[in-house]
């Protein structure tokens, strides 16, 4: 029986002498793999095998050094060797012809490749006609240089046929790579070609929803600018009975959750849409938070839950943040506790933690409730938009309030989480880096609603709208204040009225036939740029660009429809350079008889120092109930407590505490 040939391996890649192995163990042949040189001259002489396939690059001898070592010994030198590469060139040529290499092949290799070299290699040594050759000098030129190499004829024509097979073999792999690209390019192009029209195509339809979102918003706030509008302006009418004061509160009220509603819709289209971004200012975050907590101190008591609030000091806390933003994502989250809660308590709980960085302050908000809890299943769907579990559907709402309080905290770089079990209330928290704010922050100014400009002025506004109940109620608030108006239904009237009239301010609508609002205020800023025409945009637009950047479009101010009288007030004192009669003296309805804090002397007021404690306690834990029933106390002290009660009341209604506490530190005590 034949004894398998044996062949030694000198592979230096684990990954390459596997691959080798398996070829030639398929073929039959026995081998034995080593990855030193070294090693394997010493296992050559030991035990000669009948054929070694050796790699170049090996450790202790390289594979030239180790041919010409074994070829260079007697015993060994008809020892038959290839040489394993990966380089075709002459040099290695060479070195193969000086070395003694009978033959070498190239990488990437395989069986149909290595098995008929190894064959032919083998059958050669056994040739008689081969052993008698003999080696002889044999000299060329190549390169501008002369080479001269001792080989027989059999190891030149061997090597150089290697080296043809090798290069058609290179160029197989390289035509097959070269279509293997080709078809990868072609597939690739393909992708690209889909990809950018999906892109394309998701873009269109982004494109489509915000044009019908922003025409739908349009399209709903200006009714709704006519409903709010005439409620404010019947309000005012002394002549109203209490039941039709109750009524028109019940009208704006429900007007005000609409609009609340709507912008939830919007507000989740334009995040989803990339529209939505950080409008960033300096604000105390302080005073933010303690502007929240009487709104929801107020709801929590209502429904007899207890109101926690723990960690906000009366320290500052001056921060350059979205001020929008963040009061948004805390009203959301209380006002979502206080809704799911029946009985218990709600918990607005704010730390302080380690920050990044001196220039950032890092807070963790949470907010804890104990109401219904959640399963996990509902917890699963809590964030998507208008997604709902049972409680939800009970209770009423879109279902987007949390969807857009999550994406929100996530573009200010934080991540709301949730712990929650059914029947185990909740506990919603997030975590944000905030900067320093940059600068200063003044003290807010006190907001006051005008009465009227003063008679020594004259005042004329143009209001431009082509919706015929938006120009009256613009008209009629105006009118209120003493402003005398012109009216226009289009921007190309309004030029000509601008022209004609040279009015005070302009109230500008932008969506009107035959000209728009902007082209309008573009023509009437360049024809009267001298006069530096006093625009207002009044607009129902909330995807436009036209809000962040109404003022490079020539607007002096902005003004989102629906409005307040207060909006307009204060627009009307921020542009207008004359003096103004406000109503401090004025309640709401426009009744005489409800002075202000400051028509007191308050060093002539005394009040019961217990009734007094009861009112600082009210104020440090915002307790509306407790200070309307300080009120009614302060109420039957007499003809001027019923007065101070009266002042004191409008300030609680409109959560202004500060100006509480200031001035009851002014009065006198008594015990």
């Amino acid at each position: 029986m034949n004894q398998p040939i044996q062949i030694l391996a000198v592979q230096n890649s684990s990954a390459q002498a596997i691959i080798l192995t398996n070829i030639l163990e398929k073929g039959g042949y026995k081998v034995r793999v080593l990855n030193d040189g070294q090693e394997a001259l010493d296992s050559i002489i030991k035990a000669p095998p009948d054929l070694v396939i050796t790699d170049i690059h090996t450790p202790g001898l390289d594979g030239f050094e180790l041919c010409a070592s074994v070829k260079d010994n007697p015993a060994t030198k008809n020892l038959p060797i290839i040489i394993v590469t990966s380089l075709t060139g002459i040099d290695n040529l060479l070195k193969c012809l000086s070395s003694g290499t009978d033959y070498f092949f190239t990488k990437p290799y395989n069986s149909q490749s290595i098995l008929p070299r190894v064959k032919m290699v083998l059958s050669t040594q056994d040739s008689k006609e081969d052993k008698r050759t003999t080696a002889r000098p044999f000299e060329f030129e190549y390169a501008d240089k002369k080479h001269s190499v001792v080989s027989d004829r059999r190891k030149i024509l061997n090597l150089l046929l290697s080296t043809y097979e090798g290069a058609v073999n290179q160029n197989k792999e390289l035509l097959a790579a070269q279509e293997a690209l080709k078809k990868t390019n072609a597939e690739l192009a393909i992708q690209i070609e889909e990809a950018a029209r999906a892109r394309e195509s998701a873009n269109l339809a982004n494109q489509s929803k915000s044009i019908f979102l922003a025409n739908m918003s349009h399209e709903i706030r200006t009714p709704m600018n006519a409903i709010l509008g005439f409620a404010q302006i019947l309000k005012r009418n002394a002549s109203l009975s209490p039941e039709q004061k109750g009524q028109l509160n019940t009208i704006m009220e429900s007007g005000n959750h609409l609009l609340l509603l709507i912008n939830d819709i919007l507000d989740i289209s334009k995040i989803e849409s990339g529209k939505t971004e950080l409008s960033e200012n300096d604000f105390d975050l302080q005073k933010l938070v303690a502007s929240i907590v009487p709104m929801i101190q107020m709801k929590c008591e209502e429904k007899g839950l207890q109101w926690n609030i723990e960690g906000l000091g009366e320290d500052p806390i001056p921060v350059h943040a979205d001020e929008t933003k963040m009061r948004q994502i805390l009203i959301n989250l209380l006002g979502n506790a206080s809704k799911f809660t029946d009985a218990g308590s709600v918990t607005l709980r704010m730390v302080e933690v380690e920050s990044k960085s001196d220039t950032i302050l890092a807070y963790r908000f949470e907010v804890i409730d104990t109401g219904a809890g959640m399963t996990a299943e509902t917890q699963k769907k809590l964030f998507q938009p208008f997604q709902q579990g049972d409680e939800g559907i009970k209770k009423g709402g879109t279902g987007l309030g949390l969807s857009i309080t999550k994406k929100q905290i996530e573009m200010m770089g934080g991540e709301l989480s949730l712990e929650s079990e059914a029947g185990k209330g909740a506990r919603f928290y997030f975590t944000l880096q905030i900067k320093k704010a940059l600068q200063t922050i003044d003290a807010p100014k006190t907001k006051l609603t005008i009465s009227k400009v003063l008679d020594s002025y004259k005042v004329t506004a143009l209001v431009v709208d082509d919706n015929e109940l938006n120009r009256k109620v613009l008209d009629i608030f105006l009118r209120n204040y003493g402003i005398e108006t012109i009216i226009a239904v289009n921007g190309q009237e309004a030029i000509d009225r601008y022209r004609e009239h040279r009015p005070d301010l302009v109230f500008m609508d932008i969506h009107m036939p035959v000209m728009d609002g902007i082209e309008a205020t573009k023509i009437i800023m360049d024809e009267f740029s001298a006069d530096d025409p006093k625009i207002v945009c009044v607009t129902t637009s909330v995807f436009s660009d036209l809000r962040a950047n109404y003022k490079e479009s020539g607007f002096k101010y902005f003004i989102l429809k629906p409005f307040s009288a207060e909006i307009l007030s204060e627009c009307l004192v921020e542009i207008l350079d004359v003096e103004f009669d406000f109503a401090q003296d004025k309640n709401e309805e426009g009744e005489q008889g409800t002075p202000g804090l400051g028509s007191f002397d308050s060093a002539s007021i005394s009040l019961p120092e217990s009734l007094l404690g009861r009112m600082n306690d009210a104020l440090t834990t915002y307790s509306v109930t407790e200070l309307e029933k300080c009120l009614e106390e302060i109420k039957q002290t007499g003809e001027t407590g019923a007065r101070l009660a009266d002042a004191l009341d409008k300030h609680v209604k409109e959560y202004n505490f500060d100006d509480i506490k200031k001035f009851l530190t002014r009065i006198k005590t008594t015990s």
